[in-house]
């Protein structure tokens, strides 16, 4: 097992994922890839990489390919979930670049959604070969990437990689960066903090500040009893605001102020020639 599916698998026991069924941000782009999927008429044979626990396969995704639609992700954790909320999916341990339990299917849309960026560039560029072996001729590739320093990417960085392979028919953007960094990341951090009761393990070569931070965070927060008790109750509360946060306004005020400095998330549909 390698680190990042070790990171993955550990993210998936304690928060079942990304928390896709109640981050509305979440939710505004699947709505964003399902209208871009539709818009397109796009049919046929199906593979969703990162479908974490299959929020997003199950919701979005297998109401418009019912009959062939394939799904996989780099944690067992994550899929194992996934069959036993979705059993009527057909969910694999796979990962790119190599997909190696996906057998010479020939797939009319393969996603890569949000997950390019957890990769070294070589094996993004094996990553969109990979692909682009996959797809049946005019095969559509949708993809979707955070906009921003390394390990994420520029607008130019990500049409650069995609078009070795393919042409470029749509995109689209999300603009909420301020949002994330300023509400939600804090939000989400205090979910992860109430959703876990493993101590900080205090090191020696942690300064005096960091210490006592972690010392009063393992009594607060990281026992048994406050995960049970209060715990519960404010990662219920967190869940609830990230589900009742108004995105779509978000974004639109976000794109009117600042388009370039607010986009967030960068996405392409492409086709393959």
């Amino acid at each position: 097992m390698n680190n990042l599916q070790e990171h993955f698998d550990s993210l998936h026991e304690r928060l079942d994922g990304w928390g896709f069924s109640f981050r509305r941000s979440q939710i505004i782009r699947f709505n964003k890839y399902k209208k871009i999927i539709k818009y397109f008429n796009i049919t046929g044979k199906v593979l969703e990489n990162g479908c974490s626990t299959g929020f997003f396969t199950a919701k979005y995704l297998y109401p418009l390919f019912t009959k062939d639609l394939f799904a996989c992700d780099i944690s067992s954790v994550a899929i194992k979930k996934a069959k036993l909320k979705y059993p009527y999916i057909n969910f694999r341990i796979a990962s790119l670049p190599d997909l190696k339990n996906i057998k010479s299917q020939q797939f009319n849309l393969i996603t890569a959604i949000e997950l390019l960026n957890y990769l070294k560039y070589s094996e993004q560029i094996k990553s969109i070969e990979k692909i682009y072996q996959l797809l049946e001729p005019n095969g559509y590739l949708l993809v979707s990437v955070n906009i921003g320093n390394k390990p994420y990417f520029s607008i130019n960085e990500i049409e650069e990689l995609i078009e070795q392979r393919f042409e470029i028919i749509q995109t689209d953007s999300l603009y909420i960066k301020t949002y994330y960094k300023v509400i939600e990341t804090k939000i989400w951090r205090l979910l992860t903090l109430v959703s876990d009761t493993t101590p900080f393990v205090v090191k020696k070569t942690d300064s005096k500040i960091r210490k006592i931070g972690k010392a009063i965070i393992n009594k607060i927060f990281r026992h048994k009893l406050s995960y049970y008790t209060y715990g519960k109750i404010i990662a219920l509360f967190c869940k609830g605001l990230l589900y009742i946060m108004p995105i779509a306004l978000i974004d639109t005020v976000s794109k009117w102020i600042n388009k370039e400095k607010e986009r967030s998330v960068y996405i392409i549909l492409a086709k393959k020639q």
